[in-house]
């Protein structure tokens, strides 16, 4: 049997976009998410409006909700191709655009769709994610409306509604996404790492400026 890799994913690779990158349309994904960590937003893609595209960042009560795909070394091989990661030095900070690191996610086989109620169910697992390095992280201006809702169809796909708005802001419960950025200097000054930008609605970013600690 061939050996496969979890990959975690959190952006705009939904199983769609995964099935065409790796060339193998039996891939399957399944329900996953990360905890202490959150999306965030940086650097400008041509692929998608010259606007922000997503990485992750720690931060001690986050979860962050995606999927899980396993892939062969070969299909990991091609994914690193379009995420800007070198194969043979995938955890390289300098020499990357993304850097492939191996974090513990929680899942559940198969791929049903899952509310926050039910990650009592979820258990450990090892899985590779692609994580924005320096200077490629930094923030330019916000992602299109079309990546945002490449991101919200991979989140939709195997989570209910609105759960990950939930997790982070009660009043935000009417939101399917929260756009952040990290912080630039000046604010770094004052302890914070990054800034919600504003909140996706129906194709639309809502303005609402907050700091985070």
């Amino acid at each position: 049997m061939t050996k496969k890799k979890a990959v975690f994913c959190y952006g705009s690779n939904d199983i769609i976009q995964i099935r065409e990158r790796c060339e193998n349309q039996n891939i399957i994904a399944r329900t996953a998410y990360l905890e202490k960590y959150v999306r965030i937003f940086g650097g400008a893609s041509k692929r998608w409006q010259d606007g922000a595209v997503a990485s992750v960042v720690s931060h001690p009560q986050g979860k962050l909700f995606g999927s899980v795909v396993d892939l062969t070394e070969k299909e990991v091989e091609k994914l690193d191709v379009f995420e800007g990661c070198s194969s043979i030095d995938p955890e390289n900070c300098e020499s990357n655009i993304y850097r492939r690191i191996t974090v513990k996610v929680k899942t559940v086989p198969g791929n049903q769709k899952f509310g926050i109620e039910d990650v009592g169910s979820f258990v450990d697992e090892f899985a590779d994610v692609f994580i924005m390095n320096n200077p490629y992280s930094k923030w330019i201006r916000i992602p299109s409306n079309n990546y945002l809702l490449a991101c919200e169809r991979n989140i939709k796909q195997y989570w209910t509604l609105h759960d990950e708005a939930k997790t982070f802001d009660n009043a935000s419960r009417d939101f399917s996404m929260l756009i952040r950025r990290m912080a630039n200097e000046d604010e770094i000054s004052f302890g914070k790492k990054f800034v919600i930008e504003g909140i996706y609605e129906s194709n639309n970013l809502v303005k609402k400026y907050e700091s985070l600690e």
